[in-house]
């Protein structure tokens, strides 16, 4: 064979083997799974008996936007073969912060690589696992940045939980009335507005109530009624009847027009 035949057939042959490990398709990465929602509350309960410590609030009302972030937790192990010798391997318990693109929940832990180093350069790499059918069972694996995914030994349930936490919005406003004890016979409370996660200093007001003999009093104030039962520099116990009518506006738009005793806040 003459040689340029010879250097014909080579460069076919790498060309074919370079092909075979060109990169595979790139996409965004994931993401985390982390979801926001306004809702409205009101605490307590109309008509239940509350304590409340000197600080605390003794009625809050309004709506709020909280952002949830997903944890998930595998009650299952099991492994999946990866394109390049990778292999992820993971054991009941394992867990993490959840992930999420296109819609599809992941989580995701080091791979191994159990060849030479591999096509990313490392023998340890990111993999996720992904929940394909959305069911709380991975069926598939991946790399983060890239579209291609694999099957699992066998799918592989989780459990999930949820952390709430208060995220500032422009739409969001509540009332809040603080318990601030007492002082010469009287039951002292203080009234604030908050907008945007905000305190509006203008909108906050200190206010006196006179105890009775038997330690009791009638708070009202804005339309809002509460029948204190029993009060101390330390707590108060007492029941709030009615809230502010101001408010129902926000209960009218959550659905909650008519708040009945009994009732909880979200």
């Amino acid at each position: 064979m003459h040689n340029n035949s010879k250097a014909m057939l080579f460069s076919v042959a790498f060309a074919a083997s370079f092909a075979s490990h060109a990169a595979p398709a790139r996409v965004a990465p994931p993401v985390d799974r982390v979801e926001q929602a306004t809702s409205y509350f009101l605490r307590p309960a109309i008509g239940e008996v509350s304590t409340a410590e000197v600080g605390e609030s003794l009625y809050k009302e309004g709506i709020r936007t909280v952002s949830k972030r997903y944890q998930a937790v595998l009650k299952a192990g099991g492994s999946s073969k990866m394109d390049r010798g990778y292999v992820l391997t993971v054991k009941a318990g394992y867990g993490g912060q959840m992930l999420v693109r296109g819609g599809i929940p992941m989580l995701c832990f080091t791979t191994e690589n159990t060849g030479v180093v591999g096509f990313f350069g490392d023998r340890n790499v990111l993999g996720c696992l992904a929940d394909i059918g959305k069911n709380q069972e991975f069926t598939r694996s991946l790399f983060p940045h890239y579209a291609g995914m694999f099957p699992v030994s066998a799918p592989i349930p989780y459990e999930v939980s949820v952390t709430e936490t208060e995220t500032e919005n422009p739409d969001d406003f509540f009332v809040d009335v603080l318990y601030q004890g007492t002082s010469k016979g009287e039951v002292k409370i203080s009234y604030r507005e908050y907008s945007h996660g905000i305190a509006r200093p203008a909108f906050t007001q200190d206010v006196s109530y006179e105890l009775q003999k038997d330690g009791t009093a009638a708070i009202g104030f804005k339309g809002m009624r509460i029948k204190v039962l029993k009060a101390t520099g330390q707590d108060i116990q007492y029941i709030l009847e009615q809230p502010m009518p101001s408010m129902t506006k926000y209960r009218a738009e959550s659905g909650r027009e008519n708040v009945a005793a009994g009732s909880t806040g979200s």
